[in-house]
Order: structure tokens, then sequence, then C-alpha cells
């Protein structure tokens, strides 16, 4: 009896073995294909746009891997792609064959729901492929970041070296909210002018002294930072008017027209 109860021991851990050692395969703990990179081009969407999801992938295996999918599911949190649509195609990518050692580049073309709100989205997407005749399977997730592109106008820069003032006006004519704006002029010495926030729409204008003696030129820097705290900057150089008195050049002229025509020479 004894012997029995041993023998139906081992053939359970036998079995077990057995199973364990020929489990499928799972991308967490092969990692043959490896999806070394994510981007949108371009790499801001915007609302209402057409854009491309590319993936650069990579075969770390020592076969060739097939049936390789890309899918789009989902945004995180949510059930469906709402708010993203995929232009001449399905949500899925396919990919016969890669190689051992090859890269590949797969593209979905998309577009950006005209109502889409700033910000990251998460897409959720499933990631398949053989090795083997094994179906390897994982979920993944890419952010995408949706929002406007900023855009200031300068519409008015002048300097007057006379009164030493630079005036200028600057416009949010995009639609995204611009914040820390700040004006800089570099002449004789720095002169600065923090402005703040300009939503849509907002202008601004101002009268800056600025020292430019001996400086001939005035180097005006105005920087601001988009709805994700990217910092832009717009630079733009003036040429500071003389002031010397103007050229007796054409009295001079006067002169010689004068002596041509009484018929005097030189």
């Amino acid at each position: 009896m004894r012997k029995k109860i041993i023998t139906f021991a081992l053939a359970i851990v036998f079995t077990l073995v057995v199973v364990l050692s020929f489990k499928p395969k799972t991308f967490a703990d092969q990692n043959s294909l490896i999806i070394q990179k994510v981007w949108t081009e371009p790499s801001r969407v915007v609302p209402g746009t057409k854009f491309a999801l590319n993936f650069e992938l990579f075969n770390n295996s020592e076969k060739s891997l097939y049936d390789i999918t890309i899918k789009l599911l989902s945004i995180e949190g949510r059930q469906t792609l709402s708010g993203f649509s995929p232009i001449g195609t399905t949500n899925e990518i396919y990919l016969k064959k890669l190689q051992k050692g090859e890269k590949k580049r797969l593209s979905l073309n998309m577009i950006a729901d005209v109502e889409l709100k700033t910000g990251v989205y998460n897409l959720v997407l499933s990631v398949s492929f053989k090795e083997d005749k094994v179906l390897i399977t994982s979920t993944k997730i890419v952010g995408v970041v949706v929002g406007y592109n900023p855009q200031l106008l300068v519409q008015t820069l002048k300097f007057d070296q006379t009164t030493g003032k630079l005036n200028l006006k600057i416009v949010n004519i995009g639609k995204c909210t611009l914040e820390n704006v700040l004006i800089e002029a570099f002449a004789d010495s720095k002169t600065s002018s923090f402005v703040g926030t300009l939503e849509n729409g907002d202008d601004y204008q101002e009268s800056i002294v600025v020292e430019a003696k001996k400086q001939k030129n005035v180097k005006v820097v105005i920087s601001y930072n988009d709805q994700f705290n990217k910092k832009f900057t717009i630079t733009k150089i003036l040429k500071a008017p003389s002031t010397q008195p103007k050229s007796s050049s054409k009295t001079k002229n006067k002169g010689s027209l004068l002596k041509s025509f009484l018929g005097l020479g030189d």
C-alpha cells in the first residue's frame, strides 16, 4: 500500500513537471518581439486633423516571427476608441513575417475628432505573434498627445532711439492659452517685462525703456509656455535708428547742379 502511494505521488510530481515544462510562452517572459519606438506624425495631434500612429518593431528572437498583429482596442478607462478613428483601414495592422534581427516600421493612418479636448490619451492595444507556431499575446499602452499648436503674433515691434522706447504689441491668435509670457530686450543692458498669461484672442502692448547708446542693435526675445509647459521663443533683431546729423551730400549735390546751370566749372 505504501509503495502504491509513493508511486502515485511520484507520478503526480512528474506530471506537474511535464506540464510546467510545456506551458505556453508569454510575451512577458519571452520578449521575442520588441516595440522599440512608438510615435505620431505630427508629434502633437490637433483635434479635427489626420495623423499617423507609427510602430518600430524588432525581432529579438533567434528565429523568424510570424502573423504579427497590432490592434487598437480602446482608450484607457473606456470601452471604445471614441475620438480616434482609423482611415482607409481597420484598427488592426498585420505583418506576415519578421526575420531574425530585422526591424520593421508599421503605420496606422487615423483622424482625431474635432471635439477632443487637450491632453494625453492612453490607447490600449493588443500585440500578438507566432513563434514556433506558438501564439504569444500581450496588452500595451501608448500615449497620444492631443492639443493645439501655440501661435503668438508680434503685431508691432519698433524701437525709437530718440526716446529710448521699445514699442510692441503681441496677440495670441492660437486656440491654446499661453503661460509665463516674458519679454526681454538686450542692448547696453538687459530689460525684462513679465506679461504672464495670454488667453486665446488676448493682446498685450507696452512701451519699454531700453538703453541703446553703445549698441547698434536691439535684440528682443519673447518666450512663453504652451498647455504642456513646453517653452517657445521668438527672437527679433532691431537696428537702432541713427541719431547722427543728416549727411550734407544733398546740399553739395545742389551746389554742383547750380554751378552746372550757370556754366561754372569746379
